[in-house]
């Protein structure tokens, strides 16, 4: 009986013991659970959202139409859901418990109309989208890859394909683009080829033209340079400091084939705190001689501190891709003066024309043509459509963000066709009988399941959070609602990235505080 006695005692001595180790280490284990979600001590965060299962930290997942959820089975009889989307773009938020400085976006999607080009959008202090480019598909050149004894040869280097087809075949992209391939053989997917044409009827002038009129940030434009003609572009540039860091303001001239040509930059005026003191004027000169005859790309990388307060050009031809952002308005004053609240006329051979303004005094109401546009609510994009040809458009109060599907010019005569001298698309064709090659920036997709996945990495300082933690993302998906197609969007998931929190760089980290090294 003692010695049944005490085995039982020992028994439940065992018990307890166990007991208290998992009382003790369960609170551990939550607590380390809690920091790895918060601090994600492994480096990585990663939330998904599919229409079946709604993630926490997604927001205003949906794009501009009734939400349709359908259901389907797959090959194995499972249940699966995706979201219909039939119009550009699709909107989601994601918040986060603390800042990465890096985010991977996945799209799982069908993708039944062949829709040719997927872009991954994050949304801007200053209320633009930063666009990378997410995904492209091509039928033809689907067909032309899971054919291997096809009629196509093909030479890949990186992401760029050379699909080729006859007696003349090239072992490497770079000696076929020092060849003479012209628009009869020639055809490109996602690639911007061109032949150094002239273009018709241009005449080239040596005295400058000057354009009084202040944008702000980041631009885009596009030079025609004519035979023995020098590009000559002065920028004036100014900083209003109203944002912390360093604001320098880059240029860079690209040539027909995406060429470094050049490199400019103005420094920082030394001021790099958000106080508002307005810097001095500065000068940015491109002045190059010795230019083969073609369209030149000029990148203005600036940040929303810096405004371009005159421009300067002997070109005849100098023009605005997509966007301009005008400024002279009452809302900045302090460095445009009270002289130059005066309104701006642009052209455009955009089809389609959206404006926003994030103040106040920016909402007024443009002429587009014969039309008006109301732009009467801040921060939101108010859209014209169906412009046909060469377009008027009159902002009387500037402060407005104009974007479109085509470029812009403060002069008629300075907007050019820039099909000339362009390799026709594949997307154009009806046919590639006679085509011997075909050029393309392109990545075979990648199918799970039977459906496809597209990534893209933002990175900051493009990956920008708002106050709460909170980045806005949009999937472009050009032409989809013109061409009334559809794509299914299964499910999103934002992989996100830092340095891995280690017990070495802890106790680092401490020696640091406490030796003030």
């Amino acid at each position: 009986m003692e010695e049944t006695a005490s085995k039982k005692k020992e028994k439940n001595t065992v018990i307890i013991i166990i007991a208290k180790i998992i009382i003790w280490f369960l609170p551990l284990v939550l607590i380390f659970w809690i920091l790895s979600q918060y601090f994600s001590l492994s480096g990585t965060f990663e939330v998904s959202y599919s229409v079946q299962d709604e993630s926490p930290f997604f927001s205003n997942f949906a794009s501009k139409e009734q939400d349709r959820l359908i259901g389907t089975t797959d090959v194995n009889g499972r249940k699966e859901s995706y979201q219909l989307i039939t119009t550009s773009p699709l909107y989601f938020g994601v918040t986060v418990p603390r800042l990465f400085p890096d985010a991977t976006v996945t799209v799982t999607y069908q993708n039944p109309q062949n829709q040719p080009e997927l872009n991954l959008g994050v949304l801007q202090p200053n209320g633009q989208y930063y666009i990378q480019e997410m995904a492209h598909y091509s039928r033809e050149l689907e067909e032309i890859l899971n054919d291997p004894y096809g009629e196509w040869n093909i030479v890949q280097e990186k992401d760029t394909m050379l699909f080729q087809r006859g007696d003349a075949q090239f072992d490497r992209i770079d000696d076929f683009l020092a060849s003479d391939y012209s628009k009869k053989d020639t055809a490109s997917f996602n690639y911007p080829l061109k032949i150094n044409m002239a273009l018709p009827d241009y005449q080239v002038k040596k005295e400058a033209t000057v354009f009084k009129k202040s944008i702000r940030g980041a631009h885009l434009l596009y030079a025609y340079i004519g035979e023995n003609e020098r590009m000559s572009v002065d920028f004036t540039v100014q900083d209003i400091n109203r944002h912390y860091g360093e604001d320098i303001y880059s240029v860079t001239v690209f040539d027909f084939v995406d060429n470094v040509v050049q490199k400019f930059s103005i420094p920082d005026d030394g001021n790099v705190d958000p106080n508002g003191v307005v810097g001095s004027e500065q000068r940015l000169a491109i002045d190059i001689s010795d230019l083969p005859q073609g369209v030149y790309r000029i990148e203005i990388d600036a940040n929303d501190d810096l405004f371009t307060k005159q421009i300067a050009t002997t070109q005849n031809k100098l023009m605005f891709a997509s966007q301009i952002y005008l400024t002279d308005n009452a809302e900045y004053r302090d460095i445009v003066g009270d002289g130059l609240f005066r309104p701006t006329v642009l052209y455009t051979d955009s089809s389609t024309v959206s404006a926003l303004t994030s103040h106040d005094a920016g909402l007024q109401t443009l002429t587009i043509g014969h039309e008006q546009l109301s732009v009467d609510t801040r921060h939101t994009f108010i859209k014209s459509e169906g412009l046909q040809g060469i377009t008027k458009v009159l902002s009387p109060k500037n402060d407005i963000l104009i974007t479109g599907d085509g470029n812009f010019s403060f002069s008629k005569d300075q907007l050019f066709d820039m099909s000339f001298d362009r390799i026709p698309s594949l997307e154009d064709l009806n046919s590639l009988d006679g085509f011997s090659y075909i050029i393309a920036h392109y990545s075979p997709t990648i199918i799970k399941g039977g459906w496809l996945t597209a990534s893209q990495k933002a990175s900051v300082p493009q990956l920008y959070y708002n106050d709460e933690n909170k980045v806005q993302f949009i999937v472009t998906m050009p032409g989809l609602p013109e061409e009334e197609r559809a794509l299914k969007v299964k499910e999103v998931t934002v992989l996100f990235e830092k340095e891995p929190i280690t017990i070495r760089k802890i106790f680092s980290k401490i020696k640091s505080r406490i030796t003030g090294g």
